[in-house]
């Protein structure tokens, strides 16, 4: 699954979804362009992630981020995300 933020004629944002289509999904990559940040676009693409997921009744979405990004790891967890044990691997439960 891809979800683009077209803003007038520019590629504001983008997420990027692989999934086994049953119960697994992962999160690969979510950019938003720097002069698009800190408007809201990264949000509403994971939400929009995390809506169609629920719609496949996939039960966890899973990303990777780095602990040393302790902003990144906050961003994540506003969203319901989880950190797992091993401070790297974060998972949403959709179910």
């Amino acid at each position: 699954m891809i979800c683009f933020c077209i803003k007038g004629n520019i590629l504001a944002g983008a997420g990027r979804v692989v999934s086994d289509m049953a119960r697994n999904a992962l999160v690969c990559d979510l950019v938003v362009a720097k002069s698009e940040r800190n408007q809201g676009i990264g949000t509403k693409i994971m939400k929009k992630i995390i809506n169609e997921c629920r719609k496949l009744k996939i039960g966890n979405i899973c990303l990777v981020t780095d602990p040393r990004y302790s902003w990144l790891v906050k961003y994540y967890q506003r969203l319901g995300f989880k950190v797992l044990k091993n401070g790297k691997h974060m998972v949403y439960k959709s179910k």
